[in-house]
């Protein structure tokens, strides 16, 4: 079955030429010709077969031999990096450490110079191998030597992003080191790079997600704590010290001189413990909000510049958007995110959206509201996708007598609702 999978994949996908076609292409220059040829078949079949590995297996194989006999070792390097890519996500850890110890012979058979960046490549993807076998800390120790090592060039980013996700999925590492050194890093490398390929685009919406999904993860464990049973025990104790203080202010003033001296001590003893408390407090409600801003901003840069990840997060920006209606920073927040993001991205939310929307009309004595916002995204919604919108619009705002109601009574309720959330 094997041996019929092969003849047929060569000569269906790759269409080979004979051996002596081979020589003669060879002799006339045209070397370039055929293996540009046959990475653009092997890409497609990359397609159509990674999800079968158990057929896709044979043809890597076949592949690599194939690259040997041609004397082709730049490719023959490329595809065993890739092959193991493609392996270590289908779970196959075991050839795709055969693929990479492979792929290190070969660079060692060619100039170290002229391999360098290839040879980081290499070490970033045993780096994820050894991630996914679950020895994370050989994983990580080895990504974070290849940052102080290695010339990585564009690849500096995709390191210090997974390192930095690494740290967190462990929790082997301080937070703020995670988001300061590895995460916000990984950012601003990202933006330093130019180029507006496909590849850079998805990694740059790749370290936008990971920097906000942390920060989010981080806002929410703060909640937690301000919510918890400990976290109101410890505000009881406060206001209880707070009273007691007040007490031994008020005897202070009709004391003896005796007595001064032992009210003045537990006085300030009383006054150090709530300025720390006061700054604990403060310092924990900065680091919520920070964290909240980072993560709207991130998600917000996420859905702007690429799509891989928009199912996920614009249910979570909805969720938080909704929860914390009340504040001011999560307001304008989603008022940029609204008018900088593609509507259609919250289509699959028109249904929650519509529904929570009250009265059209805006408050005059405030310029950015919840109400205001949410008109602003529906108008949007309305405008690019009516056939998504303006039926649930008129759910919320009609209530039909019979359930069927013609298309002309939608098109002069879906004009009249323009026309009112316009002015």
């Amino acid at each position: 079955m094997t041996c019929f999978l092969l003849i047929f994949f060569s000569n269906h996908y790759f269409n080979l030429p004979r051996k002596s076609e081979i020589r003669f292409t060879l002799k006339t220059n045209s070397k370039r010709f055929w293996m540009r040829q046959l990475n653009e078949d092997w890409s497609l079949l990359l397609k159509k077969m990674q999800l079968n590995l158990n057929l896709l297996e044979p043809f890597i194989a076949f592949r690599n031999i194939l690259l040997g006999i041609l004397n082709c070792k730049e490719c023959r390097s490329q595809h065993l990096l890739q092959s193991a890519s493609v392996l270590r996500k289908g779970l196959r850890f075991s050839p795709a450490v055969a693929a990479l110890h492979e792929f290190k012979l070969l660079c060692n058979e060619t100039d170290q110079q002229e391999t360098s960046y290839l040879r980081s490549l290499g070490r970033i993807e045993e780096a994820r191998v050894l991630w996914g076998q679950g020895q994370h800390e050989l994983a990580i120790n080895l990504a974070k030597y290849m940052l102080t090592n290695c010339q990585l060039e564009g690849e500096a980013s995709n390191v210090y992003r997974l390192v930095g996700k690494w740290f967190a999925e462990t929790h082997s590492s301080n937070s703020r080191i995670i988001l300061e050194q590895y995460l916000k890093r990984s950012v601003e490398l990202s933006e330093q790079n130019k180029t507006l390929d496909k590849k850079s685009l998805s990694r740059q919406c790749q370290t936008y997600f990971n920097l906000a999904h942390y920060s989010d993860s981080l806002f929410k464990s703060y909640e937690e704590r301000l919510s918890s049973s400990e976290w109101q025990a410890a505000m009881r104790l406060r206001r209880h010290k707070a009273k007691e203080l007040d007490t031994l202010l008020k005897r202070l003033k009709s004391s003896t001189k005796g007595e001064k001296n032992e009210f003045s001590i537990k006085i300030l003893e009383l006054q150090k413990q709530l300025s720390m408390d006061k700054d604990e407090d403060k310092k924990i409600q900065d680091d919520r909000d920070n964290f909240l801003c980072l993560a709207l901003e991130g998600y917000q840069r996420c859905l702007i510049i690429g799509s891989k990840y928009d199912v996920r997060v614009v249910f979570r920006l909805v969720s938080l958007w909704f929860s914390l209606s009340s504040r001011t920073s999560v307001i304008k927040s989603m008022l940029t995110t609204v008018e900088a993001v593609q509507s259609y991205k919250f289509i699959p939310l028109v249904y929650q959206i519509a529904s929570r929307m009250g009265s059209c009309s805006k408050d005059v004595n405030e310029s950015v509201s919840f109400q205001a916002v949410l008109v602003s995204l529906v108008k949007k919604m309305a405008i690019d996708h009516p056939y998504h919108t303006i039926y649930q619009v008129r759910m919320k705002f009609v209530t039909p007598v019979n359930e069927y109601i013609s298309m002309q009574t939608c098109n002069f309720i879906s004009t009249q609702f323009l026309m009112r959330i316009s002015h």
